[in-house]
């Protein structure tokens, strides 16, 4: 299946999931971090008004691996 949502959706998506968890804080891995954001996405796609693709899902995952990082990054040098 392709993705079907645009760029701009994952990223506001990710953003308003990001606010609604928080950082992970789960250790600087990327298996923890992907393993995290993939529970977490696959949560929020339970009650999602329509289906996701594993292609919208990656996208997902992948956004908000980049937003913790560079969140926890900036915490840490604060």
């Amino acid at each position: 299946m392709a993705r079907v949502m645009r760029d701009a959706t994952v990223e506001a998506t990710a953003n308003k999931i990001f606010r609604s968890c928080g950082a992970s804080w789960t250790s600087f891995d990327e298996f923890s971090h992907h393993h995290h954001w993939e529970s977490v996405v696959n949560a929020w796609a339970a009650g999602a008004t329509r289906s996701l693709t594993d292609e919208d899902r990656h996208a997902l995952v992948e956004r908000l691996q980049i937003i913790d990082a560079d969140w926890i990054t900036n915490k840490r040098g604060e």
